[in-house]
């Protein structure tokens, strides 16, 4: 095996973690002492004719090449003359396609459908001054029915707001009243992004279909017509990278193209002239964007590695490839993307070699390989980015693997035919767009068996099973290494590795220690949002509300081994009560599901209601179900004396179990509080109102009578919750007080008429 060259790489590390510290310095006080300090390590390093001098050098350049960057993209002057300014008029070019997000206002009460798209501002105006500039912004503003596409200028007024420059936008501009287009994007740039549109129209990719709004993402990374549901399943499933435009989409575009040239006579050197303009077609199909540059060189060294098995030259390769990208971009240095890239070019270059003698020969082993080497080298950013992959992510990967590279070469294919109906020739559009369609068939199909693949995965256990425990993944690989060093047979070897995966990932909820075989209410930890779950015995629950995060909801549900769902309630229809729904429903279709009867926000009912099997029974005060030994009693809306806020609109629910009560209260405030009638004197439990907002009923806490408080909270959220005065009335009346933000999720049981409760940080 061919020794690593390491000799660049730590030249690369010191100039990326010099751009890193650079983006978020500044000229003079920040600047200059650093250069001094870096200076003096240098003369001293020359002096001892130390290799660290090119270290401190690359350090040096990097720190200062960043500074420089920030300063051009957003001079002091500028930001002084924006910061002092109201409205101004911009001029600005759209670098990249706009996507639709959603504006929320305090709590989710107002939602609000903007499109967002990253722009380079080339104009500012005032009455009073103008200025020509060069600076990364993101401008977002009101849909309407003109599109605007990349490489467009555009001009309108709008208020700017600071943003993130170290993330390539200085400030976010929010438009006030109508865009115009002064001037048309460039031939170049229209004629690319008419064949991302041929695409989308050769695969239907409106239609609704899977595959077809897949297929326009594994090609060119154009995902504007998948939707909510098949984004999450890719993300859970670990398959996401699958549509961004990585290294891996130009990768199978240069392998295909290199397998058809190998099969011609032209000559070696043309060949590879070839391969580098397929290189240079692909991204401008693909629009020249930062991340589509950086994809165009690691893709171009990952198809290096793979075919020449040049496992030093490769190295090397890429050390310096990652220099020249953070010299040529140092924003580069804080995108996770980036490093995710490098890293698993990394991967394949460094860990593939090593892995080899432990996987079978032949086209499965060669795939699997592949898959690991990429999953173990990004796994410690992922941890980083608090995205652990799950169990999942290894065999989906696997099975989408033989799908891709076909997928992927029959759309380009495709594309390209789908070009030929912009020529201005009578009649060929319709015969272009009809073999495009023809050739896109089976593409996706096989897109089809991708997302198919995705969406059965996100419903699984091991969707839920994150891969947290970085050193016991160490520890393993480590252990195998060593053991077939020491001459241990391979299928001793894949042995052990299943025994770890299934003990690692199917260990079933009753063995571990939380929550305990007899719990009864869990509040969930799912961040600045509630989900509370009943356990009516044998697996089987009911669920309030499902908080923001559809995975947190799944692995709240996994942790607590549910295996049939009751019934779901959801209290109101507030972003942070019903967003996790989609992943209660891929974990499992509740059997019923309940709701308050006022649908504010409109926005997120209908959404949930598209998500759910059925839509929700409507819920008002005096209704009483019974579920399992749980009897649920309707105490809050009263339909007549609601105010029109979705918040006291919510469901307020009386959970009793043999004698014992909790009440759930949902977002509910003073208003309806103070209507509220409670059928007991006193509660085990209090699910505190609103997340423990300071606007709550003075007399609330003294009907209740709780022994235990619990407050579904987010750490550090926007809103200041839980108010410090909430806090302080609970401690005056002596109530035990459990917060999801310091004690996680938090079980509460029942033994012998007494309350215990125990919480998942211990």
């Amino acid at each position: 095996m061919t020794a690593l060259d390491l000799r660049l790489l730590p030249v690369a590390v010191a100039l990326w973690l010099g751009a890193a510290c650079g983006l978020h310095a500044s000229f003079g006080v920040q600047l200059l002492p650093a250069l001094l300090l870096l200076g003096s390590a240098a003369l001293i390093a020359q002096r001892l004719h130390h290799p660290s001098l090119l270290w401190i050098v690359a350090l040096a350049c990097g720190l200062l090449l960043a500074v420089l960057r920030v300063d051009a993209a957003s001079p002091a002057a500028v930001t002084r003359f924006i910061d002092n300014a109201g409205v101004l008029q911009f001029d600005a070019i759209v670098n990249g396609e706009p996507r639709p997000v959603e504006h929320r206002g305090y709590g989710g009460l107002e939602v609000q459908q903007l499109l967002r798209a990253p722009v380079t501002v080339v104009r500012l105006r005032s009455s009073e001054r103008t200025w020509q500039i060069s600076m990364p912004a993101t401008l977002q503003w009101k849909p309407t029915e003109q599109v605007f596409a990349v490489g467009e200028q555009l001009h309108g007024e709008a208020l700017l707001r600071p943003d993130d420059v170290a993330s390539r936008s200085a400030y976010r501009i929010t438009a006030r009243g109508p865009i115009r287009v002064v001037r048309d994007a460039s031939r170049g740039t229209a004629l690319a992004t008419q064949l991302r549109q041929g695409l989308a129209l050769a695969t239907h990719a409106s239609s609704g279909d899977a595959g077809a709004s897949l297929l326009p993402g594994l090609v060119l990374g154009d995902t504007r017509a998948q939707s909510a549901r098949m984004v999450d399943d890719l993300k859970v499933s670990g398959l996401s990278h699958l549509t961004a435009v990585s290294g891996a989409n130009l990768a199978i575009v240069i392998a295909a193209v290199m397998w058809l040239l190998r099969r011609t006579r032209i000559p070696s050197h043309h060949r590879h002239l070839l391969a580098a303009m397929s290189i240079l077609g692909f991204v401008a199909v693909a629009q020249p964007q930062p991340s589509v540059l950086r994809a165009a060189m690691m893709g171009g060294i990952s198809v290096f590695a793979l075919a020449s098995g040049e496992r030093r030259t490769s190295a090397s390769v890429l050390w310096l490839t990652v220099a020249l990208l953070l010299i040529l971009d140092p924003f580069l240095a804080w995108q996770y993307g980036f490093a995710l890239s490098v890293a698993a070019t990394a991967g394949l270059i460094v860990l593939r070699p090593l892995l080899r003698g432990l996987l079978p020969s032949g086209i499965l082993g060669d795939a699997l390989l592949v898959t690991v080497s990429a999953q173990l080298a990004t796994l410690p950013i992922l941890l980083m980015m608090g995205r652990p992959p799950t169990w999942l992510s290894v065999p989906a990967n696997l099975l989408c693997e033989p799908l891709v590279a076909p997928a992927t070469v029959l759309g380009f294919v495709a594309a390209l035919l789908a070009a030929l109906s912009l020529l201005p020739v009578p009649g060929l559009a319709p015969i272009a767009m009809l073999l495009a369609s023809v050739v896109a068939w089976p593409a996706v199909i096989m897109a089809g068996l991708i997302a198919s693949i995705a969406h059965f995965g996100a419903g699984t256990g091991l969707a839920v099973a994150p891969i947290t425990s970085l050193p016991w993944c160490i520890a393993m690989v480590t252990l195998v290494l060593v053991l077939r060093r020491l001459g241990l047979r391979p299928r001793w070897l894949a042995g052990m590795a299943t025994a770890y995966f299934l003990i690692s990932a199917c260990l079933p909820a009753g063995l571990q220690r939380w929550p305990g075989h007899d719990w009864w209410y869990v509040m969930c930890d799912v961040g600045q949002g509630d989900s509370s779950v009943f356990n009516l015995g044998a697996g089987d629950v009911m669920v309030i509300d499902a908080g923001p995060d559809p995975q947190a909801e799944r692995e709240c549900l996994r942790r607590l081994g549910v295996r049939h769902i009751s019934a779901l309630f959801i209290t109101h229809f507030h972003a942070d009560h019903v967003e996790g729904v989609r992943g209660l429903v891929q974990y499992m279709h509740p059997d019923r599901s309940f709701s308050t009867g006022l649908h504010e926000p409109m926005v997120e009912w209908q959404r949930t209601v598209s998500e759910l099997p059925a839509q929700p029974t409507e819920l008002r005060a005096g209704d009483v179900l019974r579920l399992g030994d749980n009897t649920v009693r309707v105490l809050w809306p009263i339909p007549e004396q609601l105010d029109g806020t979705p918040n006291n609109g919510s469901l307020v629910l009386d959970v009793e179990r043999a004698g014992v009560h909790v009440l759930v209260t949902g977002d509910t405030d003073a208003a309806a509080e103070s209507a509220l009638t409670l059928p007991v004197t006193a509660y085990a439990v209090l699910k505190v109102p609103h997340h423990g907002s300071r606007y709550q009923d003075p007399s609330f806490l003294d009907r209740v009578h709780p022994a235990l408080a619990l407050i579904s909270v987010g750490a550090g959220n926007d809103y200041g919750h839980p108010a410090p005065a909430t806090i302080d009335a609970l401690r005056q009346r002596g109530v035990r007080i459990l917060r999801t933000d310091l004690h996680g999720a938090i079980a509460v049981a029942v033994r012998d008429g007494r309350l215990s409760y125990a919480t998942l940080s211990g």
